[in-house]
C-alpha cells in the first residue's frame, strides 16, 4: 500500500510541477518550492507545540524578507496568479 501511495503522490507532485512551469518562470517556482522549510517550521509550532531556536527563527525571517524583496521588484518578475497558487500548493505537498 505504501508503494502505491508513493507512486501516486510522486506522479501528482511531478505533474503539478510541470503544470506550474507553464504559468510561472523557473526562478520564481524554485524560490516558492523552498517555502517547504518555513511551512514545516510553522506547522511544527502550531501542531506539535515545538519551539524554534533563535537561529531557526532568524533563518525563516531572512528567507521571508528575501522572498518579499524578490517579488516586490516588479520589473524583474510578473507572476501569474494561477502559477503562484499551483506553486504554493506544490510546496505544501
Amino acid at each position: 500500500k505504501l508503494s502505491i501511495l508513493g507512486l501516486i503522490y510522486y506522479t501528482l507532485t511531478q505533474g503539478f510541477q510541470f503544470f506550474t512551469l507553464k504559468y510561472l518562470d523557473t526562478v520564481s517556482f524554485s524560490l516558492i518550492l523552498n517555502f517547504t522549510s518555513p511551512i514545516v517550521a510553522i506547522l511544527g509550532i502550531v501542531i506539535l507545540r515545538e519551539k524554534l531556536s533563535k537561529t531557526q527563527i532568524a533563518g525563516v525571517i531572512i528567507f521571508l524578507f528575501g522572498t518579499v524583496f524578490y517579488f516586490s521588484n516588479s520589473g524583474k518578475v510578473n507572476p501569474n496568479i494561477l502559477g503562484l497558487v499551483l506553486a504554493f500548493f506544490n510546496a505544501s505537498c
